[in-house]
C-alpha cells in the first residue's frame, strides 16, 4: 500500500513539474528546431516526446560550453541520462560533452534535485556536427533506448531505499557482535579485579551502590515547612513582587542607555 501510494506521489510530483516547464518555455518558439524523440525500455514501453533546440550563443561564452559548438535542448523526460543523449546526437558528429540540469543556464556544478523535465546542453567537435544535430527531425522520429521508464522507473527507484533482508542480517550480525565483545571485556575486568596484587590485597566492589546522599540534598528536607504560615506567603509574595519591579526598572534603564548610544536616528 505504502509503495503504490508513493508511485501516485512521485507522478503527481512530474506532471506538476511538467506544468511549470510548459509555462518557463521561451516566448519565441521559433528559434527552437523541434525534434521528435520515440524513447524506448527494454520492454519495448515507448513514449514520444517532443525536444526543443537550438545553438547556444551567449554574450559571456563559458568555457566547457564554446558557442556555435554547443547545442541548447529543452524538454528531456526524468528518466533520460547523459548516455542516452550521447547515442542519440552521436548520428550528427562527435559529441565531447553532454551536461544535464533542472534549470536554464549552464552550470558546471548544477545537481539535479527534481524529478521533473530537463535541460540538456551538447557539446559538440565543430560546428558542422552542432548544425547537423539541429536537422534529425527533419520528417522523421529519431529513435532513443533508456532506462525503465513510468511506474516500473518509481518502483525501481522505491526499491533501492528499501533494505533488503541481506544487509539486515550483516547489520544485525555486526551489532551482536559489538555487544558480545564488549560483554567478554567487562567480564574481562571483574575477573582481574578479583585476583589478588602484590601485597595479597583484593579488590571488593558493590554491584548496584547506593549514591552517597549530599549535605544539599539533606538541606532540602529540612526546609520541607517553607511558606507553611499565612504570614510566610504573604512575605514572600511581597519579596517577589519588589524583585519584579526592581528588574523591570533595571531594564528600562538598560534600553535607554542603548537608545542613546545608537548611532542611527532617523528623529
Amino acid at each position: 500500500r505504502d509503495s503504490e501510494l508513493h508511485i501516485v506521489w512521485q507522478a503527481c510530483l512530474e506532471v506538476s513539474s511538467l506544468f511549470r516547464k510548459c509555462l518557463l518555455l521561451p516566448c519565441f518558439v521559433d528559434e527552437f528546431a523541434p525534434i521528435k524523440v520515440k524513447f524506448q525500455d527494454a520492454k519495448d514501453n515507448c513514449s514520444l516526446h517532443t525536444i526543443f533546440c537550438k545553438v547556444h550563443v551567449i554574450r559571456q561564452e563559458h568555457s566547457k560550453a564554446p558557442n556555435h559548438r554547443t547545442l541548447f535542448t529543452l524538454g528531456w523526460p526524468s528518466y533520460c541520462n547523459e548516455k542516452c543523449i550521447r547515442e542519440l546526437f552521436s548520428q550528427a558528429g562527435e559529441v565531447k560533452l553532454v551536461h544535464l540540469q533542472d534549470k536554464i543556464g549552464f552550470d558546471e556544478g548544477a545537481t539535479m534535485e527534481s524529478t521533473g523535465f530537463k535541460v540538456a546542453y551538447i557539446v559538440f567537435d565543430n560546428t558542422e556536427a552542432a548544425n547537423a544535430a539541429l536537422a534529425l527531425g527533419d520528417n522523421r522520429t529519431v529513435l532513443c533506448n533508456v532506462g525503465p521508464t513510468g511506474v516500473a522507473k518509481w518502483c525501481a527507484e522505491y526499491s533501492k531505499h528499501c533494505a533488503t533482508v541481506k544487509s539486515i542480517e550483516t547489520c544485525v550480525t555486526a551489532a551482536i557482535a559489538d555487544y558480545d565483545e564488549r560483554k567478554l571485556e567487562i567480564e574481562k575486568e571483574k575477573r582481574e579485579l578479583q585476583q589478588a596484587d602484590e601485597d595479597g590485597w583484593i579488590t571488593i566492589t558493590r554491584k548496584n551502590p547506593k549514591p552517597v546522599q549530599g549535605k544539599k540534598q539533606r538541606q532540602k528536607k529540612k526546609k520541607g515547612l517553607l511558606n507553611f504560615y499565612q504570614f510566610q506567603l504573604r512575605e514572600s509574595k511581597r519579596q517577589h513582587i519588589a524583585e519584579l519591579r526592581r528588574k523591570f526598572e533595571e531594564d528600562k534603564r538598560k534600553v535607554a542607555e542603548m537608545k542613546s548610544k545608537r548611532k542611527f536616528r532617523p528623529y
